[in-house]
């Protein structure tokens, strides 16, 4: 956190000396979007749409759902004492780094806008006592009042990974994985509190499904987040770009989900369907897809899409007076795609 602060005082330090230097009449602007829009605005979020406030404990959520094979093995460093080996050299206390995350933990989440990228500071801190805790495993095995202690620990987080998954946001996207992370979760228990006969071959074995469960949980989280989001984005701006040909690309040209995918494909300008930040009626949405500088139409009816989810009767309104290019879309992505395209007719585009 504070590599952090440093990091922001010289580069925004820099740019705003360069800003003053080559165009000093945009200062005022950029200050205030260091330090008003972009500091401020986020602890209050009064500028902030509604699904940029999150509850105060979203981080402690999104930060176990993300890193759970790692708080068990930490839980048994702070049994373990303040040292990874019992040579008195490699002495390393364990309190500041908890003392670390805790604090980076109550900073972040005092602002009242949220982002699950806002928690990786803690991950470092995290990944430091992880690391004591399995070194513990290998040297210095931790008392069994200790070892019963990390085992209470992880017992309370998962009885809080239980009641998480059964609220009105469940804290894994399926019942398999929650299920697996509570059994990983009860495994770690009971191998933290085993006999001293038991427990260094039972912790050994916790390392290795931390580690397992790291990979299998990264594996999920790239099918989920990277494979599954196939949307055909790149086949969709290819067939769209010929109705484009001509628009200035400063000027608004097509109305789309998740918009800035498009405009990189296109280098044009486009416009969301409706978000919060600027609603739209469908009567409304039907008098903007008929107005000259609109000519690409890319609709949906998935949640997800931000952005992107259009009324039956815009869409009607297209199928009736557009030229649909999704079937052209779905054979060049090789498979079903969760978006529509439409481009007016060359008639009309004109």
């Amino acid at each position: 956190m504070v590599l952090a602060g440093i990091a922001f005082v010289a580069v925004g330090g820099l740019h705003l000396a360069l800003v003053a230097a080559l165009s000093p009449s945009t200062l005022r602007y950029w200050l205030e979007q260091y330090f008003v829009f972009s500091l401020l605005g986020r602890t209050g979020g009064e500028s902030f749409a509604g699904y940029w406030h999150q509850p105060w404990i979203y981080y402690l959520k999104v930060t176990v759902q993300a890193c759970f094979p790692l708080v068990p093995v930490a839980f048994l460093a702070l049994a373990g004492g303040n040292r990874v080996t019992s040579a008195k050299r490699d002495r390393l206390p364990q309190l500041p780094l908890w003392g670390v995350m805790a604090a980076e933990l109550l900073l972040i989440s005092f602002m009242a806008v949220k982002l699950r990228q806002y928690s990786f500071p803690l991950i470092p801190a995290l990944g430091a006592l992880a690391g004591i805790g399995a070194a513990s495993l290998f040297r210095d095995l931790p008392s069994l009042r200790g070892r019963r202690l990390a085992s209470g620990a992880t017992l309370v987080l998962l009885a809080a990974v239980l009641f998480w998954q059964r609220g009105p946001e469940p804290l894994y996207p399926s019942a398999p994985m929650a299920a697996a992370v509570a059994l990983f979760l009860a495994a770690s228990a009971l191998a933290l509190a085993l006999g001293a006969r038991l427990a260094r071959p039972a912790g050994v074995l916790l390392a290795g499904a931390a580690f397992a469960g790291a990979l299998a949980g990264s594996a999920l989280t790239v099918k989920r987040e990277c494979l599954s989001h196939r949307t055909g984005y790149r086949e969709a701006a290819r067939l769209m770009a010929p109705a484009l040909r001509g628009t200035p690309p400063t000027r608004a040209s097509f109305l789309a989900p998740e918009v800035p995918a498009f405009q990189f494909y296109l280098f044009r300008t486009g416009r969301y369907w409706a978000s919060p930040y600027e609603p739209h009626t469908a009567a409304e949405l039907e008098r903007m897809v008929q107005e000259e500088p609109f000519r690409a139409f890319v609709t949906t009816s998935r949640e997800d899409l931000y952005g992107g989810r259009t009324p039956p009767e815009v869409v009607a309104w297209l199928e009736a007076n557009a030229e649909e290019l999704t079937a052209d879309v779905r054979k060049a992505a090789g498979g079903p795609v969760p978006i529509r395209v439409f481009v007016k007719r060359s008639r009309e585009a004109g």
